[in-house]
């Protein structure tokens, strides 16, 4: 992260990491198109319900939906449980929010994070003085709800940073105050989810359904503390990439683009996968010239 206050302004686009197998610079706002972001709907006290219901359930559940709000544009069953429901307009989003109870099942429908929580992050904040609990109650008045200090590893220990990531009811400004000192507030890019047992990227340990792997080789093994096996990318179990791991770009872009355009993860993918296609030049159907 930059310190400079010049770069940190909240109005600047978001950096996108470039994949180099794959050389694509997507915009990360599509400004010409009106998205409205998705309703997250869950079942109370049933975590993860909706993961566990056959296609017909699904349906008959979408079914009673639409004869509630009407037909909706679409609906994604997401990999927590929850099931994101894409409205055609902003007035069947708010005939959504106030449902409690579709198909008989007792239901919450809320606001995404990006629509319901503004994050931003401040850089330079002393580790010794204060803790989260401390900063919390300094910056409450500048309507900051949650305050989250975040760690660094050196050598292997871990401990505070002077990066804090800050939660704000409303969208942030371009600076706050803290114990008489001014800090410039960034947009936060959250990163990507790796998963502590098979050490793929985009999803948790706990909803991961692959074997645990070595953490250095990849190996079907348990993991060994001292693996003498050379080291591959966990990912695509190809050698170490000296750019990156593309599966860690690529998904990193998809989080700044859904966040960005309050799409969701899987809709982001698909009009990323699009911008590449679209600047990749097909191979010519004569084949390559003669010499």
């Amino acid at each position: 992260m930059s310190e400079g206050d010049d770069e940190d302004s909240p109005s600047r686009p978001l950096k996108v990491l470039v994949d180099h197998a794959n050389p694509v610079q997507p915009s990360l706002c599509i400004s010409s198109l009106s998205k409205i972001a998705p309703v997250v709907v869950s079942a109370i006290d049933k975590p993860g319900f909706f993961l566990s219901l056959k296609f017909a359930d699904t349906k008959s559940f979408v079914d009673d939906l639409a004869r509630l709000v009407k037909p909706v544009k679409n609906v994604e069953v997401a990999s927590g449980g929850d099931i994101f429901v894409f409205p055609f307009d902003l007035e069947q989003k708010q005939a959504i929010l106030k449902l409690n109870c579709i198909n008989n099942l007792e239901v919450s429908c809320k606001l995404t994070k990006s629509e319901s929580e503004f994050r931003g992050v401040i850089v330079g904040v002393p580790v010794s003085e204060l803790d989260s609990e401390a900063l919390l109650d300094l910056l409450k008045d500048q309507r900051v709800t949650h305050v989250n200090r975040v760690n660094k590893f050196v050598d292997g220990v871990q401990s505070p940073s002077t990066v804090v990531v800050l939660t704000f009811s409303q969208p942030f400004p371009y600076r706050v105050r803290l114990c008489y000192r001014s800090f410039v507030v960034r947009a936060y890019s959250p990163k990507p989810m790796q998963c502590s047992k098979c050490h793929r990227i985009g999803h948790t340990a706990t909803h991961c359904n692959f074997p645990a792997r070595c953490p250095s080789c990849g190996g079907s093994q348990p993991p060994a503390a001292n693996c003498e096996s050379k080291a591959k990318c966990l990912n695509c179990q190809k050698d170490l990439h000296l750019t990156g791991s593309p599966a860690y770009i690529s998904h990193l872009n998809a989080l700044k683009f859904a966040r960005a355009n309050n799409v969701s993860m899987f809709e982001a993918k698909q009009r990323l996968s699009t911008l590449r296609s679209s600047t990749q030049t097909p191979p010519s159907a004569s084949g390559p010239a003669a010499p």
